[in-house]
């Protein structure tokens, strides 16, 4: 994928969010959680697969949003203490199945702009303050 692909798909997803069902303390697809969240391609890296090398999508999500249980589920840890609050943040943000869900996620929208399903790696994720805000003000209703 060229500079100018990226360009041209960072601008699609500028201002879009996706969601996506993922998985956080169990690899049982009987407890996922939804996510809203949003990204972009920050460029590409050479990256070994299966003992070839290929372009790499690097990846820059932001948690944007949840549906109201998970929400809720967060609120309940966040209102234990505020080392608690922090920990749910770096669970959310560093949680492998996370992570492995979302890039899922990514890849599969990403396949529609290319011919080949896109390797892709991420390089960061974080939690938006918004959604910070919405997980304390859910210690109200729980």
């Amino acid at each position: 994928m060229t500079e100018k692909d990226i360009k041209e798909i960072n601008k699609f997803l500028e201002g879009n969010t996706f969601n996506t069902n993922v998985r956080i303390w169990s690899t049982d697809d009987d407890y996922r959680f939804e996510l809203e969240y949003t990204f972009k391609i920050l460029g590409t890296r050479k990256m070994i697969s299966v003992g070839e090398y290929y372009d790499f999508l690097q990846l820059d999500i932001e948690i944007v949003d949840a549906d109201q249980v998970t929400t809720q589920v967060f609120g309940i840890y966040f209102r234990l203490s505020e080392a608690i609050k922090d920990a749910v943040v770096r669970l959310i943000e560093q949680n492998y199945l996370i992570k492995v869900d979302l890039q899922k996620s990514i890849s599969d929208l990403l396949k529609y702009f290319s011919n080949d399903y896109p390797h892709t790696v991420i390089e960061n994720i974080s939690v938006s303050g918004s959604f910070i805000k919405k997980i304390e003000k859910s210690q109200d209703t729980v």
